[in-house]
């Protein structure tokens, strides 16, 4: 038995027509549910500056990566290059434990904090750290 994991993807490739530069890469299995295990199965450049804009990591469809891992969903601004959005989420819901927020709106020019959401299994919570059973 082995200890790899074999899987056959569809990777679409998407380049502008003026630069040729990619502005999007997407990953989905055989029957087009985006996924992909190791990376961001959705990520989009500027079509001038080759600049990533978004990453989301799927998994079977959801939107999912692991809470250690990092978030599963990241944008920037393509006129500053600055965070403007962060969300956390495993198997499609929302999700941290960790006393952070599970998304997290950032100002694009400033790069502050605008707003931010907790979230424990899909179930929104108050605007601040969840309670200490959920961390």
């Amino acid at each position: 038995m082995s200890d790899s994991i074999e899987e056959t993807h569809k990777v679409l490739v998407v380049r502008d027509r003026k630069t040729s530069n990619i502005t999007g890469e997407y990953w989905a299995k055989e029957d087009g549910t985006p996924h992909r295990v190791f990376g961001p199965a959705v990520s989009e450049f500027d079509p001038v500056s080759g600049q990533l804009l978004k990453e989301i990591y799927y998994l079977r469809g959801e939107i999912h990566r692991r809470e250690g891992n990092g978030p599963a969903v990241r944008e920037w601004s393509s006129t500053t290059g600055k965070l403007t959005y962060v969300e956390f989420s495993e198997y499609g819901e929302h999700h941290r434990t960790d006393g952070e927020p599970a998304i997290i709106y950032y100002n694009p020019h400033t790069g502050e904090v605008l707003d931010q959401e907790y979230y424990v299994s899909g179930e929104k919570r108050s605007s601040s750290p969840p309670p200490p059973e959920y961390s």
